[in-house]
């Protein structure tokens, strides 16, 4: 099957890889880390398709209903521990 990746906020930066269906979202997400110039690590990423974060990443492709040349959105996982307030 064939992908097409982007990055939250990054216009015009698409990635197109071929990835085989039975892989799971985790197995995804290191080909995007490995295949991309996004500046992610895959425990970093978020993904999301059609509006709604995939969050089972032992779910297969064809699990999460992903289809050949789907588009998948890639964000950076926001880390809220580092927003305590010190007064």
């Amino acid at each position: 099957m064939h992908l097409s990746i982007t990055k939250l906020g990054d216009d015009g930066d698409l990635l197109t890889i071929e990835i085989a269906s039975d892989l799971t979202i985790k197995d995804l997400k290191g080909v995007i880390e490995s295949e991309s110039d996004f500046g992610m690590k895959a425990d970093e990423m978020n993904l999301y398709y059609d509006g709604k974060l995939l969050t089972n990443e032992n779910r297969t492709l064809d699990q999460a209903n992903l289809k050949d040349y789907d588009l998948i959105t890639c964000q950076r996982i926001l880390c809220t521990s580092s927003l305590r307030n010190s007064n």
